[in-house]
C-alpha cells in the first residue's frame, strides 16, 4: 500500500471496511501489514455462506464467479467423461470431490486475506478517483467499501425462492398421487357391481362365469380415466386399462380368489406405483 502514517493508514482501513466487524477486520489487517504479507486464518461465516458473505462485502465479481464456479466445473467434468469414457470416471469423480472440498474449506482459510487485498485495491482506486486529499478519499472509501444493504434481500428472496422450490417439490407430486388415488378409486366404485354379481354367480354354481353377461353383470359407464375393460373367463379377473397423469397406460387387476365356503375374496393389484394406489391396492410390502 501507499506509505501513509500509521493514523492514517487505519483511518483508510476503517473507511473501506465499514463499521460492521471493523475492529476484527482492522487487527487482522494491521497484523498482515506488520508481517509484509496476508494469511491463512478461518473465517467461519464463509464456511457456511460465502456466496452471501461476498455479496454483502461488496465483492461483486468474486460472487459472481463463486456461484458459476460449481456448475461450470461439473460441465467441464461432464464432457470429459463423455470425451474419455468408463475408464476415466473414478480419477473423475476423484477430481470432483477434491473440487467441491476445495470449494468449502479455501473459503474461509483464506477469506481474511482475500479481503484484505481486496480493501487494498480499493484504497489504491481511492486515489485515481478522489484525489490525493485524505477527507475526500475517506469519503469516497466509505460510500464504496463498507457492506452492501441489498445482500440481507438477496439472502432472503433467494432463501424464499429455495423453501418455494422445496415446497413444490414435495407437494405437487403428492397433490398428483392424491389425483390419481382419487380416480382409481372412482373406478373400484363404479366396477363395485361386477364383484358382487361375481360373487352371487360363485356362490350358487361353485364356478366362475364364462363371460360377465352371464354373471347378470351389466356394466355401466366407465369413468374418464379407463380406456378399456376386459373380462378373463380362466381367472375371471377384471382389467381395466387406465390413462392417468404421469403414468400414460396403466392397469388395475380386481381378481376373485375363491375359498372351499363358496365365498370370495378380492385382490386389486396395479402397474401404478403404491404411491398413487388406494390402501387396499399397495403391494404388501409397500411402505405405509
Amino acid at each position: 500500500m501507499q506509505n501513509f502514517n500509521e493514523a492514517e493508514r487505519e483511518q483508510l482501513y476503517r473507511a473501506a471496511i465499514g463499521p460492521q466487524r471493523q475492529e476484527y477486520y482492522l487487527a487482522r489487517f494491521l497484523r498482515f501489514d506488520s508481517q509484509g504479507k496476508p494469511g491463512a486464518g478461518w473465517h467461519w461465516p464463509n464456511l457456511f455462506i460465502t456466496f452471501f458473505w461476498l455479496l454483502y462485502r461488496k465483492q461483486w465479481l468474486p460472487a459472481l464467479i463463486y456461484y458459476l464456479l460449481p456448475g461450470l466445473f461439473l460441465l467441464a467434468i461432464g464432457l470429459l467423461s463423455a470425451l474419455a469414457g468408463a475408464k476415466a470416471s473414478g480419477f473423475l469423480s476423484l477430481l470432483y470431490l477434491a473440487f467441491m472440498a476445495g470449494m468449502l474449506l479455501l473459503p474461509p482459510l483464506c477469506a481474511d486475506a482475500f479481503y484484505y487485498r481486496r480493501c487494498q485495491a480499493k484504497i489504491r482506486l481511492s486515489a485515481q478517483k478522489a484525489g490525493p486529499n485524505l477527507d475526500a478519499r475517506l469519503a469516497w472509501l466509505a460510500k464504496s467499501g463498507g457492506v452492501s444493504r441489498i445482500a440481507p434481500a438477496i439472502a432472503i428472496v433467494m432463501a424464499g425462492l429455495f423453501g418455494v422450490g422445496l415446497l413444490a417439490a414435495t407437494s405437487i407430486p403428492a397433490y398428483q398421487n392424491y389425483a390419481i388415488r382419487a380416480q382409481v378409486a372412482d373406478a373400484l366404485s363404479a366396477n363395485q357391481g361386477y364383484q358382487e354379481a361375481i360373487g352371487r354367480y360363485y356362490s350358487q354354481r361353485r364356478a366362475l362365469p364364462s363371460t360377465l353377461a352371464d354373471s347378470g353383470y351389466t356394466a355401466g359407464a366407465q369413468p374418464e380415466s379407463v380406456r378399456a375393460a376386459a373380462y378373463d373367463k380362466q381367472s375371471g379377473a377384471l382389467t381395466l386399462s387406465m390413462s392417468l397423469p404421469r403414468n400414460k397406460i396403466n392397469t388395475l387387476v380386481l381378481a376373485p380368489v375363491p375359498d372351499a365356503q363358496g365365498r370370495i375374496r378380492w385382490v386389486c393389484s396395479s402397474t401404478l406405483p403404491d404411491a398413487a394406489l388406494p390402501d387396499a391396492c399397495r403391494r404388501p410390502d409397500a411402505a405405509r
